[in-house]
């Protein structure tokens, strides 16, 4: 027997969305705003997962774009766990967007990389 990851599911409206799952994940409701506002957007949306996860990477500058989705009150350093795993692993890859319920800012890695915590209200603006 094989026991298999359950496959993210996202659709182009969060009515849809709830109307199937239901409103008990508010962060699963965020990561898919960011889906549709990243497909609105245009490009090739793609996910990473090694031994962490990157919810979406994109292609920006020509340099791949890591963007963690963690909508709650607070930001932990293992919320970014996934960002310095994929850094690791892509040296192309100089910045990083972690989208938050409420944290706004910058943080540098020891290497020199950017990750930037931007509330989903404000990237939902972009």
């Amino acid at each position: 027997m094989q026991i298999k990851k359950e496959k993210k599911v996202f659709t182009v409206d969060n009515i849809l969305h709830t109307s199937y799952f239901g409103y008990e994940n508010i962060g699963v409701l965020a990561e898919n705003s960011v889906f549709v506002h990243l497909l609105k957007k245009g490009g090739r949306i793609n996910y990473w997962k090694n031994k962490t996860e990157v919810d979406f990477v994109v292609e920006e500058k020509g340099s791949p774009l890591p963007i963690e989705v963690k909508y709650q009150e607070t930001i932990s350093s293992a919320d970014v766990k996934g960002l310095y795993s994929f850094f690791k692993h892509f040296e192309d890859s100089k910045e990083g967007l972690l989208i938050t319920k409420n944290d706004f800012g910058v943080q540098m890695t020891k290497d020199g990389r950017i990750i930037k915590l931007i509330p989903l209200w404000l990237y939902l603006l972009e």
